[in-house]
């Protein structure tokens, strides 16, 4: 009865984590782009 809302809440939990770290390794991309753009084209 408990190890059923518990599964759920990890997949619930890794799916969080999981989403959260690729748009945060997608924001790092894209800052880091940024930077050597503006490094260049000024």
């Amino acid at each position: 009865m408990i190890s059923i809302p518990l599964i759920s809440f990890n997949k619930k939990f890794s799916f969080l984590y999981e989403n959260y770290f690729k748009t945060f390794k997608l924001n790092t991309k894209m800052t880091i782009n940024r930077f050597l753009f503006t490094q260049i084209y000024l």
